[in-house]
């Protein structure tokens, strides 16, 4: 799995240029030279991914006259400072310990004198406090200190300072935000005292906020002369955001962007070792060397000599040489039994590989996708606004509309193909809780025979988590629309080991049942060849073998179980509600700790924009799908504050064919309601 690097060389116009343009990072982790990122987790000691980099374009744009910062004397409210590490690119290494200021409420800084008075368009900071990683983002904290706020001040005199609005917080492994063109002579990186953090409900992977940490090791610090895209590590997809529409646009007006136009490709121009022989126009200009590496995400759980890193999975030729080996060691263990007389099945499980945003044919299929060429437009994935912070949105928008059916087409849909070609079948989960991989939910489940969630085991007995409630509630929502007859679960994974028994188990066994699946798939339940027990198998989720303390009363059980599912599998789902969570991040993160607003007494489906394209239409005043559902109402929820186009024109069409319906059924939905029937936190 790859992500884009890059470097940049500021180059003076209206002279010869000849010189090596230095190579982008080779560094293998999530962003630049970090290596951070705990996701990508899963290598032994001796198991360190190589240092890879490979060219794919140079570009040269030039930039407003003026917008290269002069070098500042820069100063700090305490610690040992490095000034010049603080804007070497490294996020390896830290460039001052801030001692932190947490309840004083900001009088913690770093401190920036040009001498003269600038305009700064935007700041880049990055720091190690990356213990609340995610934090904020989709992966709650899992240890170390929270993720800390910082504001950026103004000064003509350096006595009277002015809150600029630029505020950026920690946490991740680089942050840039843009400011709206603020002129002045000094500026400060301030502090911010924050509130607590609101009480949640405990998780699975919930950890109490441990206190403000003492100091904030602060490695990279940038004030930005150019028109900055704000966010742009985000939208970029280097790494995930729950919140994608509520990010701000970039640096307001266009006096400092880059012109689509003047972006000039160098790229058959630099030679193998990065020398570059060019004569740019007058002006000033930078040289983006951009290549890609390794995110170093690796296939975990695994053995030691069964581990290694990740497939790239928006590359259909590399996912099919990786398939190729994989499914032919199983026909050569099985003597070739694999199909419908073998080996019948494999399961997808839920996605946890973090994000990756490039592939060496992304510009091709990029094309091909949006129709139109993204290479004009790159530097907006290093936070140059191109044209305009809008339209540069618009094109990151693109890019991770591009990843995402990437993801879908060369590797979800691709393996469906490929196992089916051998009489296989897929059982596919995708988002599950932490893992907010760029891709929809239920277009990764879309092509699945089986489509499949999960539900983890809380160890409160009839205490639901609705994050897992509702990606049960996306896989019924596929087989519904798309006519899968099966929805299977990841049943009662958690609890302590041989510490449950079906008494436990049933309230949460029904839950799942209520979300619309019908088929349990019980982690872990693995075949024991030893007859001394107990047994252990992954080391995580219900140990339910024959070694298991009540495996010999467990009939009575398993036929609950299995009854169950035989009698759902039997009917239709007859749901009033579609409720559409757009097309930003996929509905279980969009309703991770609660649900859509739908009145009590009434069941819901999920819609994607595919849905509403393809499968959606109005007859005899209902919303119908080939399959046979008709809602009563589609319901815009929180999360579709943003609609494509081509969407937004299908919602308008369904509007004008609707109009004959009876308003009273749709009057008779808008109460306001607590939660869907069948979707409580509790089921004693």
């Amino acid at each position: 799995m790859k992500k884009m690097v890059w470097s940049v060389t500021r180059v003076e116009g209206g002279r010869p240029f000849t010189g090596t343009v230095p190579k982008p990072p080779t560094s293998t982790g999530i962003f630049q030279t970090s290596t951070a990122g705990w996701l990508l987790g899963g290598r032994a000691a001796n198991q360190n991914p190589p240092e890879y980099c490979t060219d794919q374009k140079v570009l040269a744009f030039r930039v407003p006259a003026g917008s290269a910062l002069p070098s500042p004397v820069i100063t700090a409210s305490g610690g040992e400072l490095n000034a010049a590490a603080l804007s070497d690119g490294d996020l390896a290494t830290t460039a001052i310990d801030l001692p932190a200021a947490p309840e004083t409420g900001g009088i913690s800084w770093v401190q920036f004198d040009y001498g003269r008075p600038v305009t700064v368009r935007g700041l880049t900071v990055s720091t190690s406090a990356t213990g609340g990683y995610f934090k904020g983002l989709s992966i709650e904290n899992r240890g170390g200190g929270p993720p800390t706020a910082f504001r950026l001040d103004s000064s003509d005199d350096g006595r009277d300072w002015r809150d600029t609005g630029a505020v950026v917080q920690t946490g991740a492994p680089e942050r840039t935000v843009s400011a709206d063109s603020v002129r002045a002579r000094y500026f400060r990186f301030v502090s911010v005292k924050q509130p607590p953090p609101p009480p949640r409900r405990p998780g699975r992977f919930e950890r109490p906020d441990p206190p403000p940490p003492a100091s904030i090791p602060i490695r990279e610090l940038v004030l930005r002369g150019e028109a900055t895209v704000h966010s742009f590590e985000e939208k970029a997809a280097f790494y995930p955001n729950t919140s994608y529409c509520s990010l701000p646009g970039g640096t307001a007006g266009t006096d400092a962007v880059v012109t689509r136009a003047g972006v000039v490709d160098l790229t058959s121009r630099m030679r193998p070792d990065g020398s570059l022989d060019w004569t740019p126009p007058e002006g000033e200009w930078l040289v983006l060397r951009i290549g890609c590496s390794l995110t170093g995400a690796m296939n975990r759980p695994a053995s030691p000599e069964a581990t290694g890193l990740e497939v790239d999975k928006l590359d259909r030729d590399a996912v099919k040489r990786y398939m190729d080996t994989y499914l032919g060691t199983y026909k050569d263990a099985t003597g070739g039994l694999l199909g419908q007389h073998g080996l019948r099945a494999m399961m997808f499980d839920s996605w946890e590989a973090s994000h990756s945003n490039w592939t060496p044919k992304i510009l091709d299929d990029f094309k091909r996708l949006r129709g139109y060429d993204a290479t004009p437009w790159l530097p907006a994935l290093a936070g140059y606004v191109v044209e305009s912070a809008d339209r540069s949105d618009r094109f990151l928008w693109d890019w991770r509309r591009t990843l995402q059916q990437l993801l879908k087409e060369n590797h979800y849909d691709f393996l469906t193909g490929m196992l089916h070609q051998a009489g296989m079948i897929r059982y596919g989960e995708a988002q599950e809780e932490l893992y907010a991989a760029m891709g929809d939910g239920m277009e990764m489940k879309q092509s699945a025979d089986i489509p499949m969630g999960a539900m983890w085991l809380v160890n409160t007995p009839g205490q639901i988590e609705s994050v897992y409630f509702n990606d049960l509630q996306e896989s019924a929502s596929v087989a519904h629309i798309y006519g899968q007859n099966l929805v299977a679960a990841e049943s009662l994974t958690g609890g302590p080991a041989f510490g449950s028994a079906p008494w436990d188990l049933k309230s949460t066994a029904d839950a799942i049942l209520l979300a619309g699946v019908n088929r349990f798939v019980i982690h872990t339940s693995t075949h024991q060849p030893v007859s001394r027990g107990p047994g252990l198998t992954l080391g995580v989720g219900q140990y339910f073998t024959r070694n298991e303390t009540w495996a010999e009363q467990a009939k009575p059980w398993v036929d609950y179980l299995s009854r169950s599912s035989y009698l759902l599998q039997q009917g239709r789902a007859a749901n009033d509600v579609a409720v559409f969570y757009g097309e930003a991040v996929p509905a279980a993160i969009v309703f991770r700790d609660d649900y859509p607003p739908v009145p009590e007494g009434y069941r819901y489906d999920y819609v994607n924009a595919d849905a509403i394209l393809n499968k959606l239409s109005v007859s005899n005043g209902a919303i119908t799908t080939p399959t046979g559902i008709r809602y009563r109402v589609l319901f815009l929820s929180r999360g579709a504050e943003r609609i494509s186009l081509p969407v937004l024109r299908k919602l308008r069409d369904m509007v004008r064919e609707g109009r004959g319906c009876d308003r009273a059924q749709a009057r008779g939905l808008s109460e306001p309601g607590r939660q869907p029937a069948g979707s409580r936190r509790d089921y004693q």
